[in-house]
């Protein structure tokens, strides 16, 4: 009988989309100085409505990394996260993805480029972005701007990029001149990636978890009914293992191992 609230009327403008980061920031009791947590963002993303399907993928780019499916029909998304992501990248392609929630009624390159805006504002906001601008601008130097980009990523646990960008946006809306840092700040961020395990072994601590912790961790870290509903629909048709490696698109083998775990 109803839907959960979307904006009225998104569009790609940088006050808008920092208005509607800002009041999901205080939805979700965040203080403009604090970093959001993972599960601040678990927590929005389920208010939605959305099926979150976490996976493993292995290394992808960019937005390999997460994919939503927006249904008219029955007005659901379903989204998948790839846990194989490294764990500064995964916030901002959960803030990104619930850019898209919020924005059903937008589609393609706008709906793409509205939920990365979404993201940056959310994960690193105005105030925060006019901070930085005015401490990094006071040196010339490259290199030290950089690693001051990478100070602040640290502790809020996001990418250095999407604090270069959060911070170059900002400054094209003051009309200020930008942190020229490309190529640079892309290679920087690749090394401090590796100084970090990546999201599946923070959650599983190994490199290979069975399927039933796969299963438990989609339920009680992510609180994704995916597979009860899975469970379900095996418990009515007849489908084999393939079903399974086709609508997570992993190997047979791990299709067949969580195949066991949900029909016993």
């Amino acid at each position: 009988m109803f839907q959960p609230p979307a904006l009225k009327t998104p569009r790609l403008e940088y006050d808008f989309i920092q208005r509607a980061a800002k009041t999901i920031r205080q939805e979700m009791r965040v203080k403009n100085s604090d970093p959001i947590k993972f599960e601040q963002l678990i927590s929005k993303i389920n208010t939605f409505e959305v099926i979150l399907i976490p996976v493993f993928h292995g290394n992808k780019e960019n937005h390999e990394n997460a994919l939503h499916i927006y249904l008219p029909s029955s007005k659901t998304t379903w989204i998948y996260l790839n846990l194989d992501s490294n764990i500064h990248d995964f916030k901002f392609w959960m803030a990104h993805e619930l850019g898209h929630a919020l924005s059903p009624s937008l589609s393609g390159d706008t709906a793409e480029d509205f939920a990365d805006a979404f993201a940056q504002a959310l994960l690193f906001p105005e105030d925060q972005s006019a901070a930085a601008y005015a401490k990094i601008t006071k040196t010339k130097s490259k290199n030290i701007r950089i690693n001051k980009i990478i100070e602040i990523s640290k502790v809020l646990m996001i990418s250095p990029v999407t604090v270069y960008k959060a911070i170059n946006g900002y400054a094209e809306e003051k009309r200020l001149p930008a942190l020229p840092l490309e190529p640079e700040i892309y290679p920087a961020t690749a090394n401090l990636n590796k100084t970090f395990a990546n999201v599946s072994m923070n959650l599983c601590k190994e490199s290979s978890p069975s399927a039933a912790k796969y299963l438990d961790i989609t339920k009680t870290i992510f609180h994704s009914p995916f597979f009860d509903i899975l469970r379900a629909y095996f418990s009515e048709n007849e489908n084999s293992a393939g079903f399974i490696q086709s609508i997570l698109d992993t190997s047979i083998l791990d299709a067949k191992a969580i195949h066991a775990e949900l029909v016993g």
